[in-house]
Formats: structure tokens, C-alpha cells, sequence
């Protein structure tokens, strides 16, 4: 059902991504449907990392770099649910040597289908308003977690993700690709 949901809403807002944005919505306009559909995304090497009570076994690590120097960590952990498996808690972390506790910092994480029927479609996004940390980081978590694989019907789904960041209303651009998007596969492995 919340993939229907995830899927009509996708088809009604066009090519334009949506985030709340304090008391009226942000428009991310430069994000290119077409060009996450066939965009490569590469394989991030992941490493264990402590988020939270959970064991080096099911825990990971994934790193990105914007152009201005800005950091974006996230760390998650794997569950195993009925039909597939998860990224619950996911935990972000921005950081920049610029950043005082003054910033305000949002991350949106948007997960689509990567194989099995719908590839480039969304499932969902989570939209991660990020807390001043100390020093020059920021900090959030999202406890409602991302699905990574869905087994239904026969069927095996895999997702890959878009993590868009917003410092002081400006997007952040990615150092590897120029674009606004930060491209990211998330792995159960």
C-alpha cells in the first residue's frame, strides 16, 4: 500500500521534489527525476560504525563531500523484517569547519526502487530537520528507517537513495557529480 502511495504521489508532483521547510514548503527545483532514473550510482565502501546500541555485525558507515568542504556522514544499522531488509536508525551527521550554532541544516533522504519493476520510481523520503551537534557538526536521526530489499509476491525489490542537503536555505552541491543530489546505495551486506 505504501508503495501505491509513494508511486501516485511521484506521478503527481511532476519532476519537482518536495520538502517541508518551517512554515511553508521548500521546492527543489533543480532535481532531475530523469537524471536519478539513469544515473550510475556507485558503490560506497561501508564500514562498521557505532550508531547507537547495536553490534559491529549490523551496523554502517557511508560517507559524502559537497564542494565547500562539507562532510556527510551516515550511519545506519540493518534490521531484518518480514519481508526484507531495512535501515532503522538512520543517523546524519553535516559537518564544515564554517559551521557555527547558528546554521540551519535539513537533510532529505528519498529512496527508490533500483531493480524489480519500478526502477527509478520513489518509495519514500524522510526529511531530517538536523540539530547543532557542538563544534562545527550538525545532527539527526530518522527512527522510521528506509527499506533496502522487499520480497512480495515473488518479486525481489532493491532501492537506491538521493540525499539532498540544505544549509541556510542554499543546497549543497556534491563534489563528484556538480549536481545537487548526492547519489547513495545503501547496502544490508
Amino acid at each position: 500500500m505504501k508503495k501505491t502511495i509513494a508511486l501516485a504521489a511521484l506521478l503527481l508532483a511532476g519532476n519537482t521534489l518536495w520538502a517541508g521547510s518551517g512554515d511553508k514548503p521548500l521546492e527543489l527545483k533543480d532535481v532531475n527525476l530523469q537524471a536519478i532514473k539513469s544515473a550510475e550510482v556507485p558503490e560506497l565502501k561501508l564500514s562498521p560504525a557505532p550508531v547507537g546500541p547495536v553490534t559491529p555485525d549490523n551496523a554502517k558507515h557511508a560517507v559524502l563531500y559537497a564542494t565547500d568542504g562539507t562532510v556527510i556522514s551516515i550511519d545506519y544499522s540493518i534490521e531484518h523484517g518480514s519481508t526484507g531488509y531495512e535501515a532503522r536508525p538512520v543517523t546524519v551527521s553535516v559537518s564544515n569547519k564554517a559551521f557555527t550554532n547558528r546554521n540551519r541544516v535539513r537533510v532529505v533522504l528519498v529512496n527508490y526502487y533500483d531493480q524489480g519493476g519500478y526502477s527509478g520510481e520513489e518509495m519514500d523520503r524522510s526529511q531530517i530537520g538536523l540539530a547543532y551537534g557542538g563544534g562545527t557538526r550538525y545532527v539527526g536521526r530518522d527512527s522510521k528507517g528506509l527499506v533496502l530489499t522487499l520480497g512480495l509476491m515473488g518479486k525481489n525489490y532493491t532501492f537506491k537513495q538521493v540525499v539532498t542537503v540544505e544549509v541556510d536555505g542554499n543546497l549543497l552541491t556534491n563534489a563528484q557529480t556538480n549536481s545537487r543530489n548526492f547519489p547513495l546505495k545503501m547496502t544490508c551486506k
